[in-house]
């Protein structure tokens, strides 16, 4: 799958200036991460777990102390940014308006070169159209129930949705997940939701026959007017 770029106003230089942003976010959870880790080893996911524990103990101790922390994934070192107003320059060092405050305090990570070199030689990318700040955009779709499946799944399997613009309401009948069947154009409503926000939604399959469909997510953004986005690609229910 490659990553989806587009191009958005600049809205800090507001001279027509366009920079690039990601649109596609896909989450992966520990637990996989974990799981992927332990393949070809003896070591349990329990003991993958462990190990990440004490990794991060090791930057608790010694990142306070300004060290910088080499890996193979790249170097961690603490980062504290702090600003002051130009005119207050000639303050005496210790004022008030140079004390540094933790509320900015962040980790830094550079990566290692080899690991940049890696994701270059494997990356594609994708230009897209700027997503409508109004209709719902769908990404991507995977079948949680059936991590391997590519547009299938069966009835009660759940599938996660990622896009835009992706709220409303579940007890609005004339929104949500519907999947529509690609010939006799009958439509079926998602009624079974875990997750539901803006920009991912995690769904159950409704009871429905073998075949093709669409999967449209329709909204109500100003509570009159449906807004429809609909998935590239035929889904097919086994």
């Amino acid at each position: 799958m490659a990553v989806k770029m587009t191009y958005y106003e600049d809205g800090i230089r507001k001279d027509g200036s366009r920079i690039s942003r990601q649109v596609q976010q896909n989450s992966i959870e520990f637990e996989k991460v974990l799981d992927y880790m332990r393949v070809g080893t003896a070591f349990s996911v329990n003991d993958m777990r462990s190990i990440f524990c004490h990794f991060v103990d090791f930057l608790v101790r010694y990142l306070p102390e300004g060290s910088k922390v080499y890996t193979p994934l790249g170097c961690f070192s603490l980062a504290i940014q702090q600003s002051y107003a130009e005119d207050e320059s000639n303050d005496p060092a210790g004022s008030q308006s140079h004390k540094l405050s933790l509320d900015k305090l962040t980790i830094r990570i550079r990566p290692a070169k080899e690991i940049l070199n890696k994701i270059k030689s494997a990356i594609k990318i994708e230009l897209v159209d700027r997503p409508s700040p109004a209709c719902p955009t769908i990404i991507s779709l995977g079948n949680t129930d059936k991590p391997e499946a590519q547009n299938t799944g069966s009835s009660g399997d759940v599938l996660c949705l990622m896009g835009s613009n992706l709220s409303f309401s579940k007890e609005d009948a004339e929104t949500g997940v519907f999947f529509i069947e690609t010939t006799a154009k009958t439509e079926s409503r998602t009624t079974s939701y875990s997750r539901q926000g803006s920009n991912i939604l995690n769904f159950k399959i409704p009871t429905l026959a073998t075949g093709t469909y669409t999967i449209e997510v329709r909204t109500k953004p100003t509570n009159k007017d449906i807004r429809t986005g609909a998935l590239s690609t035929p889904f097919t229910v086994v």
